[in-house]
């Protein structure tokens, strides 16, 4: 979204291969002057121009140079109301079916146990560096081990916030798929009118009734028999999502970058990036691509051969930032790899921490500060003058200090006994 001259637009790239069919270079639609209506408008906005590329896409397949006519909107009917609540049950349910799949399974949760472990033995938790060393190295075995759990309690107050909010008429805890549904059907309802609440009703009325489907999953009961009377399989032609390209949505994304002084180099170090994702995908679609899409071509990196920190680093690094960016530009409906991440092995240290910054810093003051006793100056010089070694020397003087302290009388170096030592090393 653009803002120009006090005035809010949607505006979409149109790719090379398709302007000389559209005749622009990009694509606009006037949202208006208020910020919050123009929020309000965009996606909506956005998915008719994107109509409009896909639309000159499939001329230009079909060998025609006709330039596609404006998406319009069209009227909602009662039957949009059980399809788009029938499409938000099925849909719920099948995330569901994908995310207990990506849970971690027992062999995990032991093997992060393991590891746990072996960092303790290593040294890595020593509570006296931090008092909380050792607690933060059981943190992902907490993760992975409560992960069900977690979800479960997760989903038992989703529940019990939307039935509250439904019997009160409040429907923002689904304000993002109605609008989600009303994008992809290009529907003309406004936000708050009589059809948008209807609409809301029965996609809050399937989530609350899906959820339940969820919680009997939990209890080993999976016949998903819905109970909702608005819960009927839809006979209402749906109207398929115009496809984002992958490959599109990164030069985008490459080019906006650069405006900000960031990828100089065009993308070139992450190009491979997205050829990877798409040939291991066998399509471009990003509309098309799910979180356990990318769970299993992060998997795949790691079983070629490629080290964590590259897959963490590089590849997850680049697919993340764009499908991140393609979202928060409404460019689609959700972030897939949000959650998609690859720990990186951290090394362990066959010995002990050196010494921390404080530490070092009292080490080398006490170094600098340190005065050794001085000896007597009289006998220094004599040591010198005769050339004589002065360790013998120091020697007796360590001997009559270890005396004095006994209680013992020690018998003093005498100016004698210094001649008598000169003698001695003058005939060695």
């Amino acid at each position: 979204m653009e803002k120009k001259n006090g005035r809010f637009w949607a505006r979409v790239a149109v790719p090379k291969s398709l302007q000389a069919i559209l005749g622009k270079s990009e694509l606009i639609e006037p949202l208006g002057g208020d910020l919050r209506t123009a929020n309000r408008k965009h996606a909506a906005a956005v998915a008719r121009l994107q109509a409009q590329i896909q639309q000159a896409r499939q001329s230009a397949e079909g060998g025609t140079e006709k330039a596609p006519t404006e998406a319009n909107n069209r009227t909602m009917t009662p039957d949009d109301k059980v399809a788009a609540a029938w499409l938000h049950y099925t849909h719920l349910l099948q995330a569901d079916e994908h995310k207990r799949d990506a849970m971690p399974t027992p062999a995990e949760i032991d093997a992060e146990y393991e590891t746990a472990m072996q960092r303790i033995e290593a040294g890595e938790g020593d509570a006296r560096r931090h008092g909380v060393a050792v607690l933060n190295l059981y943190t992902d075995y907490e993760l992975k081990a409560g992960a069900r759990h977690f979800d479960h309690q997760n989903r038992v107050r989703r529940l019990n916030a939307l039935r509250s909010a439904a019997s009160a008429g409040d429907f923002r805890l689904i304000d993002a798929s109605v609008e989600k549904y009303i994008v992809e059907q290009m529907l003309d309802v406004e936000q708050d009118s009589v059809e948008w609440r209807g609409l809301a009703s029965g996609i809050a009325r399937a989530e609350i009734d899906a959820l339940k489907r969820t919680l009997e999953r939990d209890e080993g009961t999976f016949l998903d028999t819905p109970t909702d009377s608005i819960l009927k399989p839809t006979t209402v032609p749906v109207q398929n999502p115009a496809r984002v390209p992958l490959q599109q949505l990164f030069n985008d994304y490459i080019k906006k970058r650069q405006m900000t002084g960031r990828h100089r180099d065009g993308g070139a170090n992450w190009e491979g990036v997205i050829r990877s994702l798409i040939k291991f995908l066998g399509h471009d679609d990003a509309r098309k691509i799910t979180k356990r899409d990318l769970i299993k071509w992060r998997d795949a990196l790691l079983e070629s051969g490629m080290s964590a920190k590259t897959v963490s680093d590089k590849y997850l690094a680049a697919i993340n930032a764009v499908l991140k960016w393609a979202y928060v530009n409404d460019q689609l409906p959700t972030n897939e790899g949000e959650l998609v991440r690859q720990e990186i092995p951290k090394k362990l240290h066959i010995r002990e921490k050196g010494y921390t910054t404080a530490e070092a810093i009292e080490v080398l003051k006490a170094s600098i500060n340190h005065i050794s006793p001085l000896v007597s100056a009289i006998r220094t010089a004599s040591c010198l003058n005769s050339s004589v070694r002065f360790s013998p020397i120091v020697s007796l003087l360590c001997c009559n200090k270890c005396y004095q302290r006994s209680g013992i009388k020690p018998r003093q170096v005498q100016p004698a006994s210094i001649e008598i030592q000169l003698l001695i090393f003058s005939d060695a």
